[in-house]
């Protein structure tokens, strides 16, 4: 029989998914409608099984650099036929929409833990 997939395992595999398809759905845009759904969802699923309590604080703030950085991107200049800016802000905006997902689940987490302190 086959080795059964472990709730880690599931999570980092939405993670390498993720930041796959983050990558892909920059240069094939329009190909796939729904891939922001599928990246938030993708980042929905890693913020519950990922990331731990101990890595929350890191994560959020990876998250907020992202965030930062994506819109960003579009100042960088072409380069021959190659518009590196919006390549770049593509990509870190796919990237945001997962981890931003992820990094709602794992914020809510943290304040419902901080609530539940009191």
């Amino acid at each position: 029989m086959g080795k059964q997939m472990d709730i880690g395992s599931l999570g980092a595999l939405a993670f390498i998914i993720g930041l796959l398809l983050s990558v892909a759905a920059t240069f094939f845009a329009g190909v796939i409608p729904a891939v922001p759904i599928i990246l938030a969802m993708l980042g929905l699923i890693v913020g519950f099984l990922n990331i731990t309590k101990k890595e929350s604080l890191g994560f959020l703030i990876s998250v907020i650099a992202i965030a930062m950085l994506s819109g960003t991107m579009a100042v960088l200049p072409k380069i021959g036929a190659i518009e590196l800016g919006s390549i770049l802000e593509s990509m870190l905006g796919n990237i945001a929409i997962f981890a931003g997902s992820a990094g709602f689940v794992v914020a809510l987490r943290e304040m419902f833990q901080k609530a539940m302190k009191k």
